[in-house]
């Protein structure tokens, strides 16, 4: 009798688990009907059409300012028709906001720029790798716009960012000179400072009007002070509206949808994979294979990054769950 028992409670039990696991993963459902699975083949979507974006980029025989004013004029359009639809609205609520917008403006039209010139200019592995160290002057300037504290391991991410970046600057030299990887040094330290203006200044802003209002800037700056922005022919404006609403849109998109249904630090885990993408793309597209050298300090810097954002973001994590 005692082992009857025994076998029912563990029959109980074992069900019991499976249940609990069923609920967890789903029931097991298929990708059809299960959002997760969407989102999370989504997020993959997007960070592989996020990778397309350099390589397309450079094969576009016009100047970064020209490729830059026409990127921002059609996002422009673009928006204000999203905006339009969807019913959001363009009124800044004060000056303070006004400001910060314009101050966002004129460091993304500088950032669109420096990473265009130095996809122009160097190869796309190089921008790219070197683009990507956003991270790691997010987690070190951070402490100086919020009150977090600093982390010794931010230093020991900086100064491998560093060895990083010197071993790619021989393959970077002979693509293009130090312009093309100093460009895109300053294109990865300026991604970071618009993330911390932006979580600083414009909270109560939607992204979309941020966006909105970022490309009219820096449409603006560049068709006044910026030499040979109107010479994009045709088949260009073909292109930069392709690479617009596919390649920087549709990935918007997909994240925002996914993100939903999905930790936010799995999503900016698969988004980080970016780089990765696009060095691929531009080996097979392209033919730009990089050398050993270049290989060994893109690991360095893309582990780092990718270190620093799952850390970030588990950080974050915690803090909601725990404020102090």
């Amino acid at each position: 009798m005692a082992s009857r028992t025994r076998v029912s409670e563990k029959t109980r039990t074992g069900r019991s688990m499976r249940d609990c696991l069923s609920r967890q993963n789903g029931g097991s459902k298929p990708l059809s009907t299960d959002p997760g699975k969407q989102s999370l083949l989504l997020v993959h979507v997007s960070a592989l059409l996020l990778g397309f974006l350099a390589p397309a980029l450079k094969v576009i025989p016009a100047s970064a300012s020209a490729v830059v004013f026409g990127r921002s004029l059609i996002q422009c359009i673009a928006l204000g028709i999203l905006m339009y639809f969807t019913g959001r609205t363009l009124a800044l609520r004060n000056a303070r906001d006004i400001r910060s917008v314009m101050l966002l403006g004129s460091l993304q039209a500088l950032q669109w720029w420096t990473f265009i010139f130095a996809v122009q200019m160097t190869s796309v592995a190089v921008a790219l790798i070197a683009t990507f160290t956003f991270p790691v002057w997010l987690s070190l300037f951070e402490p100086v716009f919020f009150p977090v504290r600093f982390r010794f391991r931010n230093l020991l991410s900086g100064f491998g960012i560093l060895l990083g970046l010197a071993l790619l600057a021989p393959d970077g030299i002979r693509a293009g000179g130090w312009s093309g990887l100093l460009s895109a040094t300053a294109s990865g330290f300026l991604v970071a400072v618009v993330m911390l203006v932006t979580r600083k200044s414009v909270q109560r802003i939607s992204s979309v009007t941020i966006n909105f209002y970022e490309s009219v800037i820096t449409a603006m700056l560049f068709i006044f002070f910026a030499p040979g922005t109107m010479t994009l022919g045709y088949s260009d404006w073909l292109r930069l509206a392709y690479i617009a609403l596919f390649f920087s849109g549709l990935p918007y998109l997909l994240v925002t949808y996914s993100i939903r249904h999905l930790d936010a630090r799995v999503v900016g885990t698969i988004v980080s994979l970016e780089p990765i993408y696009g060095i691929i793309l531009a080996a097979v597209l392209l033919g730009e294979i990089p050398g050993p050298v270049t290989a060994l300090g893109g690991t360095i810097v893309l582990g780092i990054s990718l270190l620093e954002t799952w850390l970030s973001h588990r950080a974050d994590r915690e803090f909601l769950e725990h404020p102090q």
